[in-house]
């Protein structure tokens, strides 16, 4: 197996640790088997995460000039540093459910991956390193990622780290768009990437593609307030009237997804 290409990281990265009781483990064999070595996988998924959730300034480009209210949008949102993170440790075994992420209790900068064995055994070998890994990036958005002190809505957390998924091309063939009655319904939707495909419409509505980075920049500093911050970067537009639009937009596209698709099991708890 070819190994995960490396490419120089952008940002400082923390420590990467490992921890597998069991080796014998018919999905720890499959995930050393398809994904290399452990040190690549989680060094390349973390570059990926850190370039899309804090792009520097010379990686972003707006084709169009902003309007007024954009551009005091864009300056009212400043760039975040990430987090200070010490240390990720992926931990491989038999769990119930996907993955999730939790902060060692003493120490919030010492993270811990919590990935299933059972659940890499049963994932289709055409697809497992690309599966894998969008887990991985997905779970690792949790790590750097901000939360408003604790207030922002999970299904909000859920897709930003989708979000970052889908950004990095690590989408499941089965995700749609469309699913949901809510814009940030998490896993309480039929798929859980119904969050994660509404802010890639909203970046493209409102041709602002450092939209979740400016997100993710003032949850650094700001509580949720009952999404006031989400409500400037979208020029005091109502969020319920845009989830609207975007539902819209939907129905006028052919729709050829397939019904079929299995349901998508929650990585992470909210």
């Amino acid at each position: 197996m070819s190994p995960i290409p490396r490419q120089p990281p952008s940002h400082d990265l923390p420590k990467f640790h490992l921890q597998i009781l069991d080796l014998s483990h018919p999905g720890t064999e499959k995930l050393f088997a398809h994904c290399g070595a452990p040190f690549q996988l989680l060094e390349a998924s973390a570059t990926a995460v850190l370039r899309s959730l804090y792009p520097s300034s010379a990686n972003t480009h707006t084709s169009a000039s902003p309007t007024e209210q954009g551009a005091a949008a864009r300056e009212q949102s400043p760039e975040a540093h990430p987090p200070s993170i010490r240390s990720v440790t992926l931990h491989v075994r038999s769990i119930d459910g996907v993955a999730y992420t939790q902060s060692i209790p003493l120490d919030p900068e010492h993270k811990e991956i919590h990935f299933s064995a059972d659940y890499v055994h049963g994932i289709d070998s055409a697809r497992i390193r690309d599966e894998i890994r969008g887990i991985i990036v997905h779970e690792l958005v949790h790590v750097f990622q901000y939360d408003g002190k604790g207030t922002v809505p999970g299904g909000c957390i859920e897709g930003i780290a989708d979000w970052v998924r889908a950004k990095e091309q690590f989408s499941p063939p089965h995700w749609r768009q469309g699913d949901g009655t809510h814009w940030d319904a998490g896993y309480q939707a039929i798929r859980v990437q119904t969050t994660a495909y509404f802010f890639l419409w909203l970046e493209k509505h409102f041709d602002n593609p450092r939209f979740v980075p400016q997100l993710n920049a003032l949850m650094a500093q700001h509580e949720w307030d009952d999404g006031k911050w989400l409500r400037q970067l979208v020029h005091g537009q109502d969020i319920e009237d845009l989830w609207a639009k975007y539902k819209g937009s939907l129905e006028k596209m052919d729709g050829d997804s397939d019904s079929s698709a299995p349901k998508l099991i929650p990585t992470h708890g909210c």
